[in-house]
């Protein structure tokens, strides 16, 4: 059985394991924008960007061929194409502890899904379950990574919010309290977290027209 978990969990690092591809793409600064080489990690089964890596740092490489290091505080934006899709990752202070570690002094990438007046980013970051001791067998079961993504709005230049589960309709009826349709859709329930990215499309298309937005 010990050894079964131990091939269990070699397994799981190998799965994990990434290799970096050479990708064409921008990094933007507040007066310039570099085009470079990136290298991008990938991960080797499921060929996935392994946006986690990126969040602090990324590298690229420049006309000498050396590998530059941007960490997350040093520039604006990094983008580029992959499979056909723009990746986006913007440097923002966040307003909550990340992992124990970053705080609303510190920057980092985020990944852009939407775009505009309210815009959604996620923050990848990988979590393990506890690791377990049977008494009755005397054997010990190693708890297992897996990644989970974490949500944040910004409106306009305001500062994120991260959306949370318990507190999501409370938290969002506030948020959106200037639109009218998406307040009721969510007092309502007719809106729920699994629906965010409906929310913000639908907001950033219709609510900012003024016969949308809610009458204090």
């Amino acid at each position: 059985m010990k050894r079964f978990t131990f091939l269990i969990v070699i397994v799981l690092m190998i799965a994990n394991e990434t290799e970096a591809k050479k990708i064409e793409g921008k990094v933007l600064f507040k007066n310039d924008t570099l085009d470079v080489i990136f290298k991008i990690p990938i991960n080797i089964f499921s060929k996935e960007i392994n946006f986690e890596k990126l969040q602090y740092k990324i590298k690229y490489i420049d006309s000498a061929k050396n590998t530059v290091v941007i960490k997350s505080n040093q520039a604006e934006e990094i983008r580029f194409l992959y499979q056909d899709e723009e990746v986006r990752m913007l440097s923002r202070y966040t307003n909550d502890r990340l992992e124990n570690v970053f705080s609303n002094n510190y920057k980092i990438f985020l990944k852009l899904e939407i775009d505009g007046k309210i815009k959604l980013f996620k923050y990848y970051q990988t979590e393990s379950s506890p690791v377990m001791y049977n008494s009755s067998s005397d054997l010990i079961t190693e708890g297992i990574s897996y990644q989970v993504d974490k949500c944040f709005l910004q409106k306009d230049s305001q500062e994120l919010i991260r959306i949370k589960g318990l507190t999501f309709r409370k938290d969002m009826m506030e948020y959106f309290s200037d639109c009218h349709d998406v307040f009721q859709k969510i007092e309502n329930k007719e809106y729920r977290k699994k629906d965010i990215e409906t929310i913000v499309n639908y907001y950033n298309s219709y609510c900012i027209n003024k016969e949308f937005m809610r009458t204090n």
